[in-house]
């Protein structure tokens, strides 16, 4: 910023993301015992298309996988709150990083993913004015004050994951949250 332009500082870029209950991730998760390498805790099954099989050859021949996995997956905060600029409504995300890496017991790699989550919970209107215009460096088109006064859109939804998986797919999941209470109830079957 150069030394004519006036200083900016909404109060809300002042304030702490908010990570909501994203901020339980931040951690390492692990499937296995990194100590003695005790795994055996996952299964991962897909079913494969056979070397040569085609659209020309459809239904073609698979072949079903099953093997047992380990994993570990990573949560990492991004501090601050992440803020997306623009228009009448600005946004300041709490944002967690994610890591994701399965492997064969033999270590082969068998999924590899990160992405982001980020929560979109909270939304502030913003009014520009010259100030701000100035700050954001952004030239105005319109005479100060001459910005809507219109209703504030709110998104539908309030979390957001999107990620990335090396052989070429990619994934924008968007839902809204609710109040649960206690961890989510697995269903598990009898001792053998």
């Amino acid at each position: 910023m150069s030394a004519h332009q006036p200083t900016y500082h909404p109060g809300v870029l002042d304030t702490p993301a908010n990570y909501s209950v994203l901020e339980q991730l931040a951690r390492t998760w692990v499937n296995h015992n990194p100590d003695n390498n005790r795994t055996g805790w996952g299964l991962h099954t897909t079913c494969l298309p056979s070397p040569g099989t085609n659209s020309e050859t459809i239904p073609g021949k698979f072949h079903f996988l099953c093997q047992d996995y380990q994993e570990e997956l990573s949560f990492t905060l991004v501090p601050g709150g992440v803020r997306n600029r623009g228009g009448a409504n600005e946004q300041f995300s709490g944002v967690v990083e994610y890591s994701q890496s399965i492997q064969d017991l033999a270590g082969n790699g068998l999924h590899e993913e990160n992405g982001m989550y980020l929560w979109l919970d909270t939304l502030y209107n913003h009014p520009a004015d010259d100030q701000s215009i100035m700050t954001d460096i952004g030239y105005p088109e319109l005479s100060a004050g001459a910005g809507s006064d219109g209703p504030v859109y709110v998104p539908p939804y309030s979390i957001s994951r999107s990620g990335t998986i090396p052989h070429g797919s990619t994934v924008l999941l968007l839902g809204k949250y609710s109040q649960g209470s206690g961890r989510p109830k697995f269903p598990h079957g009898t001792a053998a």
